[in-house]
């Protein structure tokens, strides 16, 4: 063996190269496979002797071994549940937020901010104050604020909504392409109108949004932009939103099909069964009325 070393070292430094055996290699040799699998059967073992959370009515401490008695009342605390667990967007904001969160500073509507709007924007505490400065303002001029606890797009359009009746036009001001797909797809009256703000040379412009769209398309934005990827659901590799658009414009049956979601009294079987379907559809499968294959089945 001492000689075959010498062989292989020289051969390397013929070659100028170093060869070693990589951790990965340790990892998947037979000897290590075996030595680990003995060590992590001594482990649990162990554990079946000397179990460290036995089955227990009374509250121990792990690190002391202290028992508490019905004294102890830190099982009744509270967490409200606005407070520490919100929606699917409030999780996602808080994941944005843990990459950059600007510092908490005391601030005035005289104040000149020293970071860009969106720093600024990252730390709730300092957006809640700032939210709070402008609703007292605006309310100061005589104009109705409502505050979002977690879905501002929905109370927007719903807000519109209940102001459309008694007012000859309403008129919603929004970037967020959730806030137009909601005023689409809620679509009640005639009076309520979009407004896309205007940049640079390109003209603010006002619209009626039922009108945006060809009437097929309309009457199923909330289930195209649902299943295509929005805030809420994650989207399909390599689909984007104009590929469901023509999918059902190629495959007329399928508007019977995804109908069902509109009713909320329908089984989640039905609900699978018609995922299903309009999936098959879209990877450019035939289905029938009588023949719908799974997706297992055209993998």
């Amino acid at each position: 063996m001492t000689a075959l070393q010498h062989i292989c070292d020289g051969i390397e430094e013929f070659c100028g190269v170093d060869l070693t055996s990589s951790d990965q290699h340790l990892k998947i040799s037979d000897s290590r496979v075996q030595q680990d699998n003995d060590e992590c059967r001594k482990i649990v073992e162990w554990f079946m002797h000397y179990n460290p959370f036995p089955a227990n009515s009374n509250l121990i401490s792990i690190s002391t071994g202290v028992v508490g008695d019905s004294r102890i009342s830190c099982h009744m605390a509270k967490y409200p549940e606005n407070e520490t667990i919100g929606g699917t967007k409030w999780a996602e904001r808080a994941k944005r937020t843990r990459k950059q969160m600007s510092s908490e500073v005391m601030f005035d509507k005289t104040m000149i901010p020293t970071v860009s709007k969106e720093q600024f924007l990252t730390n709730p505490k300092k957006r809640d104050r700032l939210i709070s400065i402008l609703m007292n303002k605006f309310s100061s001029l005589n104009m109705a604020c409502k505050k979002a606890d977690e879905d501002a797009d929905c109370l927007i359009v719903n807000f519109s909504v209940a102001l459309a009746p008694t007012h000859p036009s309403v008129v919603v001001i929004g970037e967020h392409i959730d806030l137009f797909v909601i005023l689409i797809g809620i679509f009640t009256f005639d009076n309520i109108y979009s407004l896309k703000a205007g940049k640079g040379k390109i003209a603010e412009k006002i619209f009626p949004p039922h009108t945006a769209l060809e009437k097929t398309i309309a009457d199923y934005i909330l289930f195209i932009h649902a299943m295509s990827g929005c805030d809420t659901t994650s989207a399909l590799f390599n689909n984007g939103k104009m590929k469901f658009v023509q999918t059902l414009k190629n495959n007329p049956d399928l508007l019977k099909v995804i109908e069902i979601f509109k009713n909320p009294d329908i089984t989640p079987e039905a609900v699978v069964d018609a995922e299903n379907r309009f999936l098959v559809a879209l990877y450019g499968f035939l289905i029938s009325a009588s023949n719908s294959p799974s997706l297992n089945n055209v993998r």
